[in-house]
């Protein structure tokens, strides 16, 4: 009878263990299918990492390429304003210039008038107010009146 009995442990003992490898290796397919999975989403999440690091990589180039057009339109800036300032000094000689210019013309028409006097045409009466052709006009008349004379200069006076 024991040895009926230890037969009867033995094999309640194999059934156990035989159903233990049998859910031993059902666990360790489930694990097998879990760590393929996990695998899969390591890879995904590899494949995210380098996609995003590319993109940041596009992103660095992108923020220089930017940085350098800023420093070109800074450039460029700075140029428009140094051509600017140059525009106002020159314009500023200019005005200096026709202001001296205009004072010339002034004092070429006393000029004209002493001369047009002491010739015999009187020119005090005549303003000329800043106009350049009516000086050329004036000045042509006086010359044609002296070259139809062949009276003195001083003797000939017209009056306007």
């Amino acid at each position: 009878e024991e040895v009926k009995s230890l037969a009867s442990r033995s094999a309640t003992a194999a059934k156990e263990t035989e159903s233990i490898i049998a859910q031993s290796i059902e666990q360790i397919k489930e694990g097998t299918i879990v760590a393929n999975d996990t695998n899969k989403a390591f890879e995904l999440i590899v494949d995210k990492i380098k996609k995003t690091s590319d993109i940041i990589g596009e992103i660095a180039v992108s923020i220089k390429e930017q940085s350098e057009g800023m420093n070109q339109v800074a450039s460029s800036m700075g140029v428009i304003d140094q051509v600017a300032q140059q525009n106002a000094a020159v314009s500023e000689q200019a005005a200096a210039a026709a202001e001296e210019l205009n004072a010339q013309a002034m004092s070429m028409v006393e000029i004209i008038k002493d001369v047009a006097n002491m010739v015999g045409y009187n020119m005090d009466n005549i303003s000329f107010d800043n106009k350049p052709n009516k000086i050329v006009h004036e000045v042509k008349k006086i010359d044609r009146v002296t070259k139809k004379s062949s009276i003195p200069q001083k003797k000939m006076q017209k009056k306007r």
